[in-house]
């Protein structure tokens, strides 16, 4: 594994960065949706920003926000939820200007590198064939198969280091 670079760093949401989060989240969808005119769009996304913060808050309730931090500035966030037999990435978003940097991948090192002292695998879902499901392969994800058989998502684990 690539070691992390010590200005990447990750810490614990507190609630004053729940705005914080919801901003990343509210960019991403409205890149998203940036075939729709505005005032419906930016409508849409805030939508969606509340039904993406409930879905994971139902699917994952004990998941816990982390900030990625570079030379202690927010550049993005990491939701985790560790049981004592997996840690599962439920989401990762960085600001649009720090993508294809090495931030996440210093990020989602720390977070394996974690997993891997505790003997437990990292886990997560993505949209098969898409150049995020490359970027985790990359490090090590490893096909596990389909959730639901309907969904074009699919299942990746990084085994722990060992």
């Amino acid at each position: 594994m690539t070691p992390t670079p010590a200005r990447v760093s990750l810490r614990p949401a507190t609630p004053d960065d729940a705005g914080y989060i919801d901003s990343l989240v509210l960019a991403d969808a409205q890149v998203e949706l940036a075939a729709l005119p505005d005032p419906p769009r930016s409508h849409l996304a805030r939508v969606q920003v509340a039904a993406r913060r409930q879905s994971y808050a139902q699917a994952w309730p004990d998941a816990v926000d982390h900030l990625v931090v570079l030379d202690d500035v927010p550049v993005g966030r990491l939701l985790l939820h560790r049981t004592g037999a997996v840690v599962h990435l439920v989401d990762i978003r960085l600001e649009s200007a720090r993508r294809r940097s090495s931030v996440g991948t210093a990020a989602l090192h720390q977070v394996c590198a974690d997993a891997s002292t505790a003997g437990v695998p990292v886990t997560l879902s993505v949209r098969a064939g898409t150049p995020t499901e490359a970027w985790y392969r990359r490090l090590g994800f490893v096909e596990v198969g389909h959730r639901d058989p309907e969904s074009v998502d699919i299942d990746l684990v990084r085994p722990p280091d060992g």
